[in-house]
């Protein structure tokens, strides 16, 4: 099946400027369709698509929110133990840092995101911090939460190269020999042990990256409570969306 580059916009929430120079850089094939007046548009096919769409993520049609609004927000939805800097923010939804520090600002004016003070590790003492979180227990989060769920944040670079835990994670698997697990035989383990840790970086990066069976199954642990389980279990139901769309 072949669409348009228009039809491509549409699917993806953003603009056809942004999907051409996608294109370009990416050198994703396109083809002339054959068209009875005036000049044939360029078509892709689904791979070429699938492509501008791990490259590019895509946001809901139909969302009055701006596309970097609402990545800002899926970022948020990905990490339940919020996050420490608006650099960090950024990191995670593909944003700049500016964008970022002006999206946050928003959310948090308009009660959507929240600061709270945490105490933090940090050099091997124990300081005072702050960290932005999502107020999940709004009224106003719920509202957006579909808009939220709908959007894809762009493919992580070479994740499909990725054979084991990277070594800056490895500390979540402290009773474990990391560089002995491949992700291949280990997912459910490894699944177990980055989702339910307090390294914000280390569970974004296992909802990205490890099977959407795995997190289903850290999901359904004894250890987990209600709220995290229906978290979970909401993120593993977008991926599978995601990939299906």
């Amino acid at each position: 099946m072949e669409i348009t580059i228009a039809e491509a916009a549409v699917r993806l929430g953003t603009s056809i400027n942004r999907v051409t120079r996608a294109i370009e850089r990416l050198e994703v094939p396109t083809s002339q369709t054959t068209a009875r007046r005036g000049r044939p548009p360029r078509v892709l096919s689904e791979l070429g698509f699938e492509r501008l769409l791990d490259d590019l993520g895509a946001t809901p049609r139909a969302s009055s929110r701006p596309r970097e609004e609402l990545f800002v927000l899926a970022a948020f939805n990905m990490n339940p133990f919020g996050f420490h800097s608006r650099r960090a923010v950024a990191n995670v939804a593909n944003v700049s840092t500016t964008t970022a520090s002006l999206v946050v600002d928003r959310l948090i004016e308009e009660g959507l995101v929240r600061v709270v003070p945490r105490l933090r590790h940090l050099a091997g003492r124990v300081v005072d911090a702050t960290v932005l979180e999502a107020d999940r227990e709004s009224a106003k989060w719920r509202r957006v939460l579909d808009e939220v769920l709908a959007t894809r944040l762009p493919s992580p670079p070479a994740i499909k190269d990725t054979k084991i835990v990277p070594r800056r994670f490895w500390h979540v698997l402290s009773n474990a020999a990391p560089a002995q697990l491949p992700i291949e035989n280990h997912a459910d383990f490894i699944a177990s042990q980055m989702l339910l840790s307090d390294d914000v970086f280390a569970v974004s990066w296992a909802l990205t990256h490890l099977p959407v069976s795995s997190i289903e199954k850290t999901a359904s642990l004894g250890a987990v409570d209600r709220d995290m389980r229906r978290w979970l279990l909401n993120v593993a139901r977008a991926r599978l969306e995601s990939m299906s769309s």
